[in-house]
């Protein structure tokens, strides 16, 4: 299902290009994950029980901090049912909140596949090694993987979209696929999460002798003027998430 969603988003995504540039695009997708999670909570939850449970929760609270109240048990007993209040409004909110986190991540998760690294990196290519490291590493057609310095930092030249890279350990094909569109910084044994969140590049054939091809992609930098720490695709994103899904909350006066 994700890779279905990933495809339609990158298909999108690669139509608004000429548009936009890439920063703009990011906030665009941070305002419609924003419009569509504050969309699917106020859908899907019943805002009337949940006004009136928060309605009856302050009324305790005044309650239990009224100067007026006499007894210790009574002060107890008021706190019990603000409690249980409280966890009749969370069984009310909890569904809901789930579901509208669903677009949230699924953006997330294609902004990090899709937008989270660069391809582009000082010298001839994308620094290569494995976990565990290993002294016999190849790659087909030949000419792929390079040689770098005196260290042995071997290097593997980006690939032109589509075209598919053959990486092996001695004379056992360990992977095959195209790990630069998008850039894989890892690529792993093929898990049980898999069938949640696909793995763009692809997964190590089964029973290789490794556990993970790394690939040192630089991380892309989306807002220049940022440490880089903070110039990737997650501070515009989530901020425009942030910003529209708090503006239609209290615009519309959602529980």
């Amino acid at each position: 299902m994700l890779r279905v969603a990933f495809h339609a988003l990158s298909l999108l995504d690669s139509w608004l290009s000429p548009l936009l540039p890439l920063p703009a695009r990011i906030c665009c997708w941070g305002l419609f994950a924003g419009v569509a999670a504050i969309g699917l909570y106020s859908l899907s939850s019943n805002q009337p029980a949940i006004a009136g449970l928060k309605s009856e929760s302050r009324k305790l609270r005044r309650r239990m901090l009224d100067p007026a109240l006499e007894t210790q048990a009574e002060y107890l007993k008021l706190a019990t049912m603000n409690l249980r209040v409280a966890f009749r409004l969370a069984s009310k909110v909890l569904g809901p909140a789930t579901l509208s986190a669903l677009p949230v991540l699924v953006l997330a998760l294609w902004l990090h596949a899709y937008h989270g690294y660069s391809t582009f990196a000082e010298g001839v290519g994308i620094p290569l090694d494995t976990r565990p490291a290993v002294a016999e590493l190849g790659a087909e057609p030949g000419e792929r993987l390079q040689q770098a310095g005196e260290d042995g930092l071997l290097l593997l030249p980006p690939a032109e979209p589509g075209m598919e890279v053959s990486i092996s350990v001695g004379n056992r094909t360990v992977y095959v696929g195209d790990p630069f569109h998008p850039p894989a910084p890892r690529i792993g044994w093929k898990r049980w999460w898999s069938l949640i969140v696909p793995a763009p590049a692809g997964y190590l054939v089964p029973a290789a002798p490794i556990e993970e091809l790394r690939l040192q992609f630089p991380r892309k930098r989306v807002v220049g003027r940022l440490p880089a720490s903070l110039a990737g695709w997650e501070l515009p994103f989530f901020l425009c998430v942030a910003a529209v899904a708090l503006t239609l909350k209290l615009l519309f006066k959602i529980r």
